[in-house]
């Protein structure tokens, strides 16, 4: 054995280590009847253990400076779940991670209960938890068993009933108890601040409103957002303590929040109170038109992205919103859009408070409202019938006059999800009959909002505008009208397989990008120069993502971009650039000064080329559309011209039935494209539909279908069969000879229907020929 150090440093650790884990107990004898297979004491594991550590290693080696310390840990026998958490912990300061391990393995087998969990991580404190959680060593168990403590810790922690003793003992006569309680309100966080506003609210307790709003300053810049919200009450007395706080806490732009408690809100106190804060927050009271400017500037920055909310290292941002009623403070985690709508909805609120006349700010409030709703609800589900009920007529504007200058005022502010709500509102109100097309033409001529949005590049409102229009019936063409049918084209078109672009001025880099993108199950369309793809994604649609070589050359990279950027049908398709390593750098840098526009290095096999399409993907948020949902996007559009077909119309449908084909291969839109395919009075339909019935290797179900489109068709138009496709089709039968008796069954049917209108005059047709 090698000499102690002189300083004889271990004693000192035996000394702080005995406390911790008290005297050694006796050990525990083994009963006579044990089985012989029973698991073995831990205490003899970590011994037998020690020994062969000690034995694989020099006499000299460093490890053996702590074996004295190792051995209390062991004799201490640590039983409970204090015990064995700290003797975890220090084994694995001390580099011993299979006696550490041993005695985790203890320290599950207890199996903690919630409320156990939450006496350990009182206990012990968050450091070890967080240890044990981070570590290695101690096998996939870890992490979890750690965080599980941490959290039934939490939840203790924040317990009402504890939060409102804390709070109730920051208004203590004695300094300490008062600061100990502070200290420990500020360790859970900002759930700490609303037991303190509830004291604030209570107008019979004045007394003590200085020592609760002291509390409140102490909890610092944190603070300010939750207490922004809590300015939303209507309680004079709460609101007075919060500015008083707001003005202490000096944060940055508290001045929005009290512009219009300053001049306008109903009580005199909280005016002068305001006025004061904002005095101290910004040296000066900013004039009525100002505060206008700031708020309606600021809201409408929030909308467009020209501002942005704080995230987290999770992807998400809080926001903060306080019920008067119940006395809550509620903290949501949500997706930053959301966050950034709710953060604009408010300084809307506040706009009009400030100027409750303005029909501006009210429109405005309007679309942010609608944003809201629509975000938190969903993109891709259908807007809630009883919002435009909720929406009263005004003495100069009805509803529908109401969410129509909504969905203008929408487009204008970049508040894409207001406009999608806004127009299937109008869709709902059309339906119901209580709107008509007059909202399509407006008295200058211009395209109304609906023809505005259908050249949006959000499909979502493309298809939402389409719907509103279609339901509203026109009988005459208004400006603008010519964009439905190639909206609906390309919408149809969305059941196709998943498409994308590559440009690559290197033909070989361009095919190994196109081989690894085939194997993700996209259509590949391949260029050599950012021109033809752009004319590529703009006349043909369909596209889901766009991958570009940072070496571009024709335009360069920055010009390529940039001419996507600036194109309403290109301007939300997200974009990769694909680097080299000497390149990535540059393309990082390039790739922040645009929006989903994500850099990344080369792919080399499908693993990682699904890595970058997701990451791609993912930089449109809720932005991003599934295959499942452009499929059912196309299946609306499909129902549409179902409409459009059964009436007179504007629109003009020729040559639609080459964009129905397509469908007819979808299991989930043959039907609905089989109806249309049979009401469209042209040659073309009928020979689709027979085409595709006559395959005898597609699904009978599809197959029967076609028929059954095709006999309605025929029934409709007559027979727009020339001679030779009749026979044909007589030919197709004789040669089913000894094919399924499905097969046999379909091909006889549709010669059936044929020799059946021959009996009869066609119908006529309830629109014109297309």
């Amino acid at each position: 054995m090698s000499h102690l150090h002189p300083n004889h440093r271990w004693l000192l650790i035996l000394a702080l280590l005995l406390p911790l884990f008290g005297t050694a107990a006796p050990l525990r004898a083994q009963d006579d009847d044990e089985d012989e297979f029973e698991e073995v004491d831990p205490i003899e594991a970590a011994r037998r253990l020690l020994a062969e550590d000690q034995a694989s290693r020099e006499d000299d080696s460093p490890a053996a400076f702590f074996d004295a310390a190792v051995q209390t840990i062991i004799e201490a026998e640590p039983s409970t779940a204090v015990e064995l958490t700290r003797a975890v912990t220090r084994l694995l300061d001390f580099e011993r991670p299979k006696l550490a391990q041993n005695f985790f393995q203890e320290l599950l087998a207890l199996e903690l209960d919630e409320l156990q969990m939450a006496d350990l991580g009182a206990a012990v404190g968050s450091e070890p938890l967080r240890r044990i959680a981070n570590s290695r060593d101690l096998g996939p168990e870890a992490a979890e068993f750690g965080l599980a403590v941490l959290r039934a810790w939490r939840i203790r922690l924040i317990e009402p009933e504890r939060l409102a003793q804390l709070a109730e003992r920051t208004l203590n006569d004695d300094p300490q108890v008062r600061g100990l309680a502070i200290v420990e309100l500020r360790q859970v966080g900002l759930e700490g601040v609303a037991p303190l506003v509830r004291i604030l609210a209570d107008a019979d307790r004045a007394d003590v409103h200085a020592r609760a709003r002291e509390a409140l300053v102490l909890f610092g810049e944190p603070a300010a957002q939750p207490l922004f919200a809590v300015l939303t009450t209507l309680n004079p007395v709460l609101k007075q303590n919060v500015t008083r706080v707001l003005a202490q806490l000096q944060v940055a732009h508290t001045g929005r929040y009290l512009y219009a408690d300053a001049w306008a809100d109903p009580d005199a106190e909280v005016r002068r109170t305001a006025q004061r804060a904002l005095q101290m927050v910004e040296d000066r009271i900013a004039p009525t038109h100002e505060a206008r400017r700031v708020l309606a500037s600021t809201s409408r920055a929030f909308m467009s992205g020209e501002r942005r909310v704080a995230v987290d290292v999770d992807g998400t941002s809080v926001t903060w919103q306080w019920n008067d009623r119940t006395g809550a403070l509620i903290e949501t985690r949500e997706m930053p859009v959301i966050a950034a709508a709710r953060r604009s909805a408010r300084l809307a609120e506040e706009w009009v408070r400030l100027e409750p006349e303005n029909e501006t700010a009210r429109r405005w409030l309007l679309v942010c409202r609608l944003q809201v709703m629509k975000l938190a609800s969903g993109l891709n589900a259908r807007f809630p019938s009883d919002v435009a009920a909720a929406i009263p007529p005004t003495e100069t504007a009805s509803t529908p006059v109401q969410i129509n200058a909504a969905l203008e005022a929408a487009l204008e502010g970049q508040a894409t999800a207001a406009a999608i709500a806004a127009a299937e509102m109008i869709e709902q109100l059309a339906r119901a009959g209580e709107v008509s097309d007059q909202l399509l033409v407006r008295g200058d001529g211009s395209p109304a909002p609906l023809a505005r949005a259908l050249r949006h590049g959000e499909s979502r409102l493309q298809l939402a505008a389409a719907a509103a229009i279609v339901a509203l019936r026109p009988r005459d063409g208004f400006n603008g009208a010519g964009s439905l049918v190639p909206v609906l084209r390309q919408l149809v078109r969305q059941g196709a397989p998943r498409r994308a672009v590559v440009a690559d001025p290197r033909a070989y880099r361009a095919d190994q990008i196109a081989a690894l993108l085939a194997e993700q199950g996209y259509e590949i369309t391949l260029f050599d120069d950012g021109y033809k793809l752009y004319r590529d994604v703009t006349v043909k649609g369909q596209t889901e993502l766009i991958l570009l070589a940072y070496t571009m050359e024709r335009p360069d990279i920055r010009r390529t971009i940039e001419l996507l950027r600036n194109d309403a049908r290109t301007a939300q398709l997200p974009i990769g650039l694909v680097a080299t390593p000497e390149d990535i750098l540059a393309a990082e840098a390039l790739a922040e000064n645009y929006g989903l526009v994500t850099a990344f290095l080369r792919p080399r096999d499908t693993a990682a080329m699904q890595s970058r399409v997701d990451r791609v993907l993912g930089s449109t948020g809720i932005g991003y559309r599934p295959p499942e949902v452009r499929k059912q996007q196309a299946l609306e559009a499909i129902g549409l011209l179902d409409e459009l077909t059964l009436r007179p119309s504007p629109f003009d449908l020729r040559g639609f039935e080459d964009d129905l084909e397509p469908s007819l291969y979808d299991l989930g839109l043959v039907t609905a494209a089989t109806k249309v395919l049979g009401q469209i009075n042209r040659h073309r339909a009928q020979r689709i539909l027979v085409d595709f019935a006559s395959a005898n290797a597609l699904p009978v179900a599809s197959r029967r279908a076609a028929v059954a489109a095709f006999s309605d068709s025929l029934a409709r138009h007559g027979i727009l069969l020339n001679y030779d496709e009749i026979q044909e089709q007589a030919v197709r039968y004789d040669q089913s000879e000894g094919l399924e008796a499905e097969t046999e069954e379909v091909l006889w049917s549709i010669l059936d229907a044929l020799q059946s209108v021959k009996k009869q005059p066609a119908l006529k047709p309830d629109a014109a020929e297309r």
